[in-house]
């Protein structure tokens, strides 16, 4: 099982939720280590693809999850009191997020790139960063935090961060 700082870090963001939405699960490692840590009780994994669903099925399948062929939050119809949202490009993320719903819950976030662009986005969407981390695993990885409401953030806060 994978034990990457990336994946590590972004499993311990998931401590206190209830039920967590998974978007773009692919290996359902994220989600593993939460459950295997109890840092969540039940999840929805969720993937655009069939294969990456399969590969979550088995890496998941002892612990009480919903898995959800979809888009991003389009077919995901189960409550869930928080989202991951990772290991893609910052372009998909914003893609995703312009369907969230409007409901005040955290969003994590970890895009591989376009960390300016992504920032200038969420400010777009209606979405302000919580909290930002950076975590070393062989490159530098920017994880965020996000929740609905408003921010302004200057020129320097869209390369460096808030």
């Amino acid at each position: 099982m994978a034990k990457s700082k990336r994946i590590l870090f972004l499993s311990s963001l998931l401590k206190g939720y209830d039920t967590v939405l998974d978007i773009g699960t692919d290996h359902g490692y994220v989600l593993y280590h939460a459950f295997k840590k109890g840092y969540i009780k039940h999840a929805i994994a969720s993937d655009l693809r069939d294969k990456p669903l399969l590969q979550a099925k088995k890496t998941l399948k002892d612990y009480p999850v919903t898995y959800r062929l979809s888009d991003g939050f389009l077919n995901i119809d189960e409550p869930y009191d928080a989202c991951v949202i990772a290991g893609m490009g910052a372009y998909l993320i914003a893609e995703i997020l312009e369907h969230a719903p409007k409901d005040d819950m955290d969003i994590i976030i970890q895009a591989n790139d376009k960390h300016p662009y992504l920032r200038k986005k969420l400010c777009e969407l209606g979405f302000m960063i919580v909290d930002e981390y950076v975590v070393f695993d062989g490159f530098y990885y920017v994880i965020m935090k996000i929740r609905r409401g408003s921010m302004q953030l200057t020129e320097s806060d869209l390369y460096l961060g808030p």
